[in-house]
């Protein structure tokens, strides 16, 4: 170990022999102690890039860490991809006077082997596409210490909402050419039913991600409208193909009638599942079980009676009821509407404002609740995380297949067409009358910089969007199940 001697008053030598006691290491090769020592004399205090407009607006106001335990120098937040940093100008502040500091730049794209020595004055340039290190000299000349210098640039698009072909997966267990699926989350159980031949089986998983299924060849006691499968806080509900509703409440092993016919199973909300039945030609609100001053209601003739995408669940300050939305679906009249609906646990109400949207008139489509970043116009390293919900596939009136990405920043009131970095990637197929979720898995990472947080993040959550099943254009099933992510939301968080 080396023993650096530095004379300055009885006192101050008592105080440092007392501080360095308090902080030796054996493990180390000198003796750390910023203040009080001569490790000072070395110190970097804080890292800027020089404005250019060129590159980047406010360029000069992007936060550098400084990490004095490892001598690393470094943006935790990294620049936008594609940035430019092979021409960069620095300014450097020491809080004691250094007789020398030197850039060295090997490997870049301009130098190859460069060294520049900095001063307050320095305009040189440089070249953050190679392995950049400052070497500063104590003013006694005694004393070295050498950083790495790091502009982190993103490798991948932040906001792209990536699909990778790499990660799809095949629907479970088909063993021919499956005919119906539908998948449902029940509690902490993702179901899905495929109908494969003459056998419906019932395949189910904790996480969509794995590929690992149980399965139970169900032997139902009527013939199942497979895509009616409803599942709610307890229960699973299917129609057949007269529309008599039928509940399991131990995962399609036994189904019970509920003697209740129905038109379309609209969703499961808490205990009790939504429908839609016709009576004497009109079509009404139901449920079951039915409350006991429940009476079905006629609906609007803008409501859907069948096509609209899954329920989910929205958060709102008006009501204390949880609030759930369907959006698009097929009205009475066999036309399709753009409209978005709420359930408060009391009724329906239409909750899009009607000259605000460009929503076509869809059915079949999924509707994802996630997120999206606002992106500070003026300082382009600062996004503000914000509540998204994604409109995705579904079929058009026409008959053609949606291929656009809608999305609604107020949960479904009015919608725009999603920037290009949210649309359906060319290899994925069009689909209607899928199943979406959001599952939240840990994403490791390998530690850059302590943190500032007390312990260090290693790994962190990020919320992964599933497409599962679905039709083609021709009415067949869709052998897929597809994992897609926001990238930025797989980055290390900063805190």
């Amino acid at each position: 170990m080396k023993k650096h001697t530095i004379i300055f008053s009885v006192l101050t030598i008592m105080l440092g022999i007392m501080v360095a006691s308090c902080n030796k290491n054996d493990n180390e090769e000198e003796d750390v102690q910023y203040y009080g020592t001569s490790v000072s004399s070395t110190l970097v205090s804080k890292f800027v890039l020089g404005s250019n407009e060129d590159v980047m607006h406010n360029l000069d106001s992007v936060f550098f860490t400084i990490d004095q335990d490892r001598k690393i120098i470094y943006n935790a937040d990294s620049l936008p991809v594609g940035t430019n940093v092979r021409k960069l100008t620095v300014a450097v502040t020491f809080p004691y006077s250094v007789s020398s500091a030197q850039f060295h730049v090997t490997g870049g794209k301009l130098m190859k082997d460069t060294t520049i020595t900095y001063t307050s004055e320095t305009n040189d340039t440089i070249d953050f596409t190679g392995n950049v290190t400052l070497k500063v000299t104590s003013s006694d000349g005694n004393h070295v210490a050498t950083y790495v210098v790091k502009v982190n640039v993103h490798q991948v698009e932040p906001d792209q909402l990536t699909f990778a072909q790499s990660l799809r997966r095949d629907l479970p267990n088909v063993n021919g050419t499956p005919q119906q699926v539908k998948t449902v989350l029940q509690g902490d159980t993702y179901l899905c039913l495929i109908k494969d031949g003459d056998k419906y089986v019932l395949s189910g998983t904790p996480t969509l991600g794995v590929g690992t299924w149980s399965k139970t060849e169900l032997n139902v006691p009527f013939m199942p409208v497979v895509n009616s499968l409803t599942a709610t806080s307890d229960a699973l509900y299917m129609l057949d193909s007269t529309g008599e509703l039928y509940s399991s409440t131990d995962q399609g092993t036994t189904w019970a009638d509920c003697q209740q016919q129905w038109v379309n199973i609209v969703g499961g909300y808490g205990e009790k599942v939504l429908g839609v039945m016709q009576e004497d030609g009109v079509f009404k609100h139901d449920e079951y079980p039915r409350a006991s001053n429940f009476t079905p209601v006629a609906i609007g003739d803008n409501f859907p009676v069948s096509g609209a995408t899954p329920l989910v669940t929205g958060s709102n300050e008006w009501t204390s009821s949880e609030q759930v939305v369907m959006v698009g679906g097929v009205l009475q009249d066999g036309s399709l509407t753009n409209a978005s609906w709420g359930y408060d646990g009391h009724g329906w109400g239409r909750i899009d404002v009607r000259d605000n949207t460009i929503l076509p008139a869809i059915a079949d489509a999924v509707l994802i609740p996630y997120y999206t970043y606002d992106i500070d116009s003026t300082r382009l390293t600062v996004a503000v995380k914000q509540v998204t919900w994604l409109v995705m596939g579904g079929r058009l009136a026409g008959g053609s297949l949606n291929r656009t990405t809608y999305v609604s920043y107020n949960q479904g009131m009015s919608w725009i067409k999603g920037a290009s970095s949210l649309q359906q990637p060319d290899y994925m197929p069009s689909f209607y009358g899928a199943q979406a979720f959001v599952q939240t898995e840990k994403v490791s990472g390998a530690q850059l910089a302590p943190s500032t947080v007390t312990k260090p993040i290693t790994d962190w959550e990020c919320p992964y969007v599933y497409i599962v099943g679905g039709y083609a254009s021709g009415g067949s099933v869709l052998n897929n199940i597809w994992k897609g992510q926001l990238n930025r939301l797989t980055f290390k968080p900063l805190f």
